[in-house]
């Protein structure tokens, strides 16, 4: 009996710990101080963040989302072991290039902001896995540098971006890119790098042609070229071997079906003013 009050009082323990290295108000984080391992605050209309971020050096996550934050404090970047980031739908405009402070961050989501420049730093980011820029005000990506690459999800839909930047094509572990919705007229012949693509997205842009080389993205699974500006597609895209999903509008002229793979992959045509539901999403 005393070993099992003992091994539910260690539990207990265990648990109350869990709890402790996460604050939903600024007195419990400060309060926890080193620590602190994550901070969520949602919903509190918050318009800025205090400058206090020094007395959490071992904190790894930060939740601000659906708030009205328009700047980051410099103490920010001093949290060098954040992982994960997430400012949905806020009002921040620019990234710059204090983000690469965050040598250990896997995944941030800047979704819904303001941003009208993003520094490509953010891109350089070691183990940084996921990208999440959708539904801001961004026209141009810089090119940038990396020696490690861990990028496997981009999402950079509905913003005005001019171009991909040119180093996005050495992403060997990139599965997912959404650019839907954007100011595209280029796509290279490059992509054939994107040796782990399996998701594809460049509905809604101002493209002059896809590139036949798109066809050795040989795990392909879904793509979508609905409004994309392309009127032929590619007959090289009939031999991708895993493709199923192929959204266009009633413009576009298909490829001709490969009689090996016909059975796997499906044309959608999707009207104009509607979406495609997809099913990686």
């Amino acid at each position: 009996m005393q070993r099992l009050f003992s091994l539910i009082g260690i539990l207990l323990s265990t648990h109350m710990v869990c709890i402790a290295q996460t604050a939903t108000t600024w007195e419990h984080a400060l309060e926890q101080g080193q620590a602190l391992k994550k901070i969520k605050i949602v919903h509190e209309h918050l318009q800025a963040l205090p400058d206090i971020f020094n007395q959490f050096p071992n904190l790894e996550e930060v939740d601000f989302s659906n708030n009205r934050i328009r700047n980051l404090p410099p103490s920010f970047y001093t949290c060098k072991k954040l992982k994960v980031i997430n400012f949905f739908n806020n009002q921040l405009s620019v990234i710059n290039d204090s983000i690469a402070a965050f040598q250990d961050l896997e995944y941030i989501s800047l979704n819904a902001n303001e941003l009208v420049q993003v520094s490509a730093a953010l891109f350089s980011l070691p183990k940084l896995m996921e990208i999440h820029l959708r539904h801001n005000q961004i026209n141009h990506l810089s090119n940038y540098v990396k020696t490690i690459t861990a990028l496997k999800k981009i999402d950079i839909s509905f913003n005005k971006i001019d171009s991909l930047p040119a180093s996005i094509y050495n992403e060997k572990k990139l599965s997912y890119l959404d650019a839907y919705n954007n100011e595209l007229t280029f796509i290279s012949s490059a992509i054939k790098n994107l040796s782990s693509l399996k998701f594809l997205f460049l509905g809604r842009n101002h493209l002059k042609y896809i590139p036949e080389e798109l066809a050795f993205c040989s795990l392909l699974q879904e793509l979508d070229l609905v409004y994309c500006g392309v009127i032929n597609l590619p007959q090289s895209l009939s031999n991708l071997p895993k493709l199923e999903l192929v959204y266009i509008d009633n413009r576009t002229i298909p490829f001709y079906s490969n009689l090996r793979m016909r059975y796997r992959q499906n044309i959608h045509v999707i009207p104009n003013g509607q979406y495609p539901y997809r099913f990686s999403q």
